[in-house]
């Protein structure tokens, strides 16, 4: 994440840790046509193959936030 993106993906992950309903944030900020940040890039139409490497990592470290990301990956 870059240009500013990650400030704007944290409050979301802090929502659905604070709400433990990653389903609701997603469809309040789609309800609101705002973007859901931290999905999707220009160049990489399907995936970013960096989000491969990065989702293992996390996940392999036990990252505090992995199964929030995880969560709110699923429900976009």
């Amino acid at each position: 994440l870059h240009g500013g993106a990650p400030a704007r993906v944290i409050p979301m992950i802090e929502e659905a840790e604070q709400t433990g309903d990653a389903r609701a944030v997603v469809k309040g900020i789609l309800d609101r046509d705002e973007k859901l940040m931290g999905f999707g890039h220009r160049v990489y139409r399907a995936e970013d193959p960096r989000a491969r490497v990065l989702r293992a990592t996390a996940k392999r470290l036990d990252a505090p936030r992995y199964e929030v990301a995880a969560a709110l990956e699923q429900a976009a």
